[in-house]
């Protein structure tokens, strides 16, 4: 079942003209597991962005910091027209979505590894960390891909 919340406001201008706002939510993607995992991969992808943002010691760095962008950006428009479409339902059931997760898992553990085996020895903090959050987006997407593949 889908639940959608509607809100209606209504605004007068000046000139008399009345005009009607139409905001509509829906709230069933949004607090399903799925758009749960989309907010948590959503927030460690600005996370990992914003650790590594102007820190590029090498292209591995580089590269986890453009992975980081490439599904944090996406996510938030997942979530966005998860929640402000009555069809928000239907995105997450596509194969899109599917392949969007499994290449997520794969180039966030790439990175992840990459950056630790690669920065490690010189104790960066904020690398060390973002290779990390990066793994646990790793194991998101994982997870996301594997709930997708077990409802279809």
């Amino acid at each position: 079942a889908t639940t959608v919340t509607r809100q209606t406001t209504t605004v007068t201008s000046t000139s008399g003209v009345t005009r009607f706002h139409l905001v509509q939510v829906n709230t069933t993607f949004v607090s399903s597991h799925g758009g749960l995992l989309t907010f948590l991969e959503l927030i460690l992808g600005i996370t990992v962005f914003g650790l590594l943002h102007n820190h590029w010691v090498s292209n591995v760095v580089l590269y986890l910091y453009l992975v980081s962008f490439a599904y944090w950006l996406p996510s938030l428009y997942v979530l966005l027209s998860g929640a402000l479409s009555a069809t928000g339902t239907v995105l997450p059931t596509t194969l899109f979505f599917f392949v969007f997760h499994a290449c997520g898992f794969l180039l966030y553990l790439a990175g992840g590894i990459g950056v630790l085996v690669v920065v490690a020895k010189y104790q960066w903090a904020q690398a060390i960390a973002a290779a990390v959050l990066g793994l646990f987006a790793s194991v998101a997407h994982l997870v996301h891909a594997i709930l997708f593949y077990k409802s279809n």
